[in-house]
This record gives structure tokens, C-alpha cells and sequence, in this order.
């Protein structure tokens, strides 16, 4: 399964909660400004109890965003422990405007700066994370027993790491432009890539038996992950005859191919 980083768990934790507190206590400060100061000085008074703040929560996201843009990261789990933060940098947006509305343009503009980079740096890891499965950049042995590839298990459980956030990811989609469609297209492009792999990687096989039970263990893989879990909602109409019918139907012909292939051995010994 894509590794997690245990410090980029508990810095997440902590600095979506950063971001929230910052939040109410900059509504609270504006609030008591305008009560007891001229309006005139509330925007600089505003700017100095909050700068610290401003810079220590840019440094976190920094350090957040450098972890999640490395370019050889291939840990893709650090991403999905990073959504929470996304999901509340997107949240708290408006009410930062807000709040700060008396404050500097950095000042007011930092939260949704660190929020449209995190959004960018977010499409090029899924991005990349697709291009890897479909360039199958693990070259992971073959199971000797025919059995689940790695590339497989792993894109799946990817997928359906990544099904709590699939509004999320419409939205980074969408708010970023570096890709059409949202999640259930997203989702759909990996399923190809991983169906593709199974078909690939059977023929690696140097017999036909393991070759063609390879191919049903982890075509059957695929469908059974995909009729189990909440992936299955997010296969529209438009992609069914995908789902229901080219795999099952590659499924069923590889497997009367195996059938006959036992038929014949048995004939063969008998």
C-alpha cells in the first residue's frame, strides 16, 4: 500500500487546527479593533497582532506543500493525509477574507495562496500517480503463484483511499484546470491502466496456465474491489459498459481459455 510519513500525519493534524484557530482569533481581533480604535488604524494594528502568526503558518504550509511537490516522491499516501487540510484551507477561504478584510493584501491574501498551491501541487500528484500506474514504474517481481500484483492492490486501495475526498478532488480539478472531468473520470483512468497491466503483465508468464490465472485472479480483483466498496458509486452510466462489460466479458473468455487448458492437461495425463 502507498507509504504514510508519520510526521506529515501529525503536522497535518496540527496545522489544520492552526488554521482554524487563526481564524476565529483574527474575526475576534477585527471585532474588538473596530470597537475601540479609529477605522483608520485597525488594518495596521490588525497587521502586527496577527504577522507572527501569518509567517509561522506560511512556514508550516511550506514545509507541507515542499513534501507533497518532491519529485521523486512516489508515497503517494502522504497525499491523502494531506486532504484534510485541503478540505479545511477550502472551508475556512471565505471566512479568512472576512476576517481580515481590514488587513493587508498578504496578509488577507495568504490562506487562499497557500490553498491554490496546494490545489496545484494536489492535480500534479494525481496526475503523476496515474502516469505511474500506466507506465508501471514498480517493476515489481511477478507472483510465482499467479496471485494479486502489487500494482494492482495498490492502485485500488489508492482509489478507494482517496473516495472519502472525491469532492475534494472535483474541486482541485476543477479551481486548478489541469484536467477534464473530476474523481469518477479520474478513477475510471486508473481502472484502464490497471486492466491494461493485468493484460501486460500475464503475458510475462512463460506458460500458459499461470499466464491466463493471473489474469482472472486480478481481473477478478478489480470487479469484486469495485462492486464492494464505494467506488461502485461513482461509475456513471457513461462508464458501465466499461466496468460491466470489457473486463467481464475479457474475464469470462480468458477463463474459458483456462478451463480448456485444464480439460486438455487432464486429457494428457489421464
Amino acid at each position: 500500500n502507498p507509504k504514510k510519513s508519520a510526521n506529515a500525519e501529525l503536522n497535518v493534524y496540527a496545522t489544520s487546527i492552526a488554521f482554524q484557530a487563526f481564524v476565529r482569533l483574527a474575526d475576534r481581533e477585527t471585532k474588538v479593533a473596530k470597537e475601540v480604535l479609529p477605522e483608520a488604524s485597525v488594518g495596521d494594528v490588525l497587521d502586527k497582532i496577527i504577522s507572527n502568526s501569518v509567517a509561522q503558518l506560511n512556514m508550516t504550509a511550506d514545509k507541507l506543500l515542499a513534501e507533497l511537490n518532491r519529485s521523486d516522491n512516489e508515497e503517494f499516501g502522504v497525499f491523502i493525509e494531506l486532504c484534510p487540510l485541503l478540505k479545511t484551507l477550502q472551508k475556512i477561504q471565505s471566512q479568512t477574507t472576512s476576517a481580515l478584510q481590514m488587513a493587508s493584501d498578504h496578509n488577507r491574501r495568504f490562506i487562499p495562496k497557500i490553498l491554490r498551491n496546494m490545489e496545484s501541487a494536489a492535480a500534479d500528484v494525481l496526475q503523476r500517480y496515474q502516469e505511474m500506474v500506466q507506465q508501471d514504474k514498480p517493476k515489481n517481481n511477478l507472483p510465482e503463484d499467479a496471485t494479486v500484483h502489487n500494482l494492482i492492490s495498490d492502485a485500488l486501495y489508492f482509489l478507494n483511499s482517496l473516495e472519502e475526498y472525491s469532492e475534494l478532488v472535483n474541486n482541485v480539478f476543477a479551481r486548478t484546470g489541469k484536467r477534464q472531468g473530476g474523481f469518477a473520470d479520474y478513477m475510471i483512468g486508473i481502472i484502464g491502466a490497471i486492466a491494461l497491466a493485468t493484460q501486460t503483465k500475464s503475458f510475462q508468464f512463460p506458460d500458459q496456465t499461470r499466464q491466463k490465472l493471473f489474469f482472472l485472479n486480478n481481473q477478478h480483483y478489480i470487479c469484486k474491489k469495485l462492486s464492494s466498496s464505494k467506488l461502485s458509486k461513482h461509475i456513471e452510466s457513461t462508464h458501465e459498459d466499461f466496468v460491466n462489460k470489457q473486463l467481464s466479458i475479457e474475464e469470462e473468455k480468458r477463463r474459458d481459455e483456462f478451463l480448456e487448458l485444464c480439460r486438455d492437461i487432464q486429457v494428457f495425463f489421464s
